[in-house]
């Protein structure tokens, strides 16, 4: 009977140490600033690319098929802002899109083969499949994703630097990078579902001549527009095939074969906006 009494106090004991200890994280937690929510629209002002309703509609992070990611890094002093839009897989109804696309250079390597996109973009030849497809609202079924990106090497929240309303010239950029995305796996022998090629594109080197140029204009408190201006893009499409070879040894294993493609390469000039949210908790 003393045995079962001291395992119930014990029990009871551990239970209320359990539970202080939830409440002591949680008051902690509590008492922590919270990182902000950001937000994301595509103005109407956005000339090259757009977002539905007109520029009106705003990509809610708290969205399952939406995540609008911006990392702040201060390593060695150095303050830079890592940007991603993502508009994930859904029913349709939350899309972007590019418009008005015109190649003024481009090349069909021969590795691999060119135009693997859906109907009716497929039944066209380059550059005019990539165009077909880059002006249709993404993410298409089977692909993965849209992703807008902007490696930023400077405090955009400084306001000394970026003074609400003026529309400033920044030259501090890691990359400026778009993927209409199709799968993190590569095609293969045994694939039975359509599988299509993923189309990215990336300004190799920054014209600040205006009115060329990257602009970043503090709205307000808490919205800024993250502006490229009449930049040439290498816009590729690309893929990847997969599959088992001879096996190695007596492990019981097969080399994997694997093989990556790039059978378009060409340049566009774009131009479009993407304004930032910032919601504080």
């Amino acid at each position: 009977m003393t045995k079962f009494l001291r395992l119930k106090v014990f029990g009871l004991l551990t239970i209320v140490v359990v539970v202080l200890a939830i409440v002591a994280v949680s008051l902690l937690q509590a008492g922590k600033p919270q990182p902000p929510q950001w937000d994301a629209r595509i103005p109407a002002e956005s000339l090259n690319l757009v977002g539905k309703d007109g520029g009106e509609y705003i990509y809610y992070d708290s969205e399952d098929s939406i995540r609008v990611i911006v990392t702040r890094s201060e390593r060695g002093g150095e303050v830079k802002y890592f940007i991603k839009l993502f508009i994930y897989q859904n029913d349709g109804s939350i899309w972007a899109k590019f418009q008005d696309i015109f190649f003024d250079e481009w090349n069909v390597s021969g590795d691999g083969e060119v135009c693997g996109f859906p109907y009716p973009h497929n039944i066209l030849s380059a550059p005019g499949c990539i165009k077909s497809l880059m002006e249709d609202l993404h993410p298409l079924p089977g692909y993965e994703h849209l992703m807008i990106m902007f490696d930023i090497y400077t405090d955009i929240e400084d306001e000394s630097l970026f003074p609400q309303g003026i529309r400033t010239q920044c030259n501090d950029i890691g990359n400026i990078m778009f993927f209409i995305w199709n799968s993190f796996e590569c095609d293969n022998p045994d694939r039975t579902e359509p599988w299509y090629h993923t189309v990215s594109g990336r300004v190799l080197t920054l014209d600040c001549v205006e009115p060329a140029g990257f602009y970043i204009t503090r709205v307000d408190e808490n919205k800024w527009w993250i502006e490229v201006s009449q930049q040439d893009f290498r816009i590729s499409e690309s893929y990847c095939w997969e599959e088992l070879g001879e096996q190695v040894g007596k492990s019981g294993k097969y080399k994997v074969i694997h093989e990556s493609y790039v059978p378009f390469e060409g340049f566009a000039d774009l131009s479009y906006i993407l304004e930032l949210i910032k919601i504080v908790n």
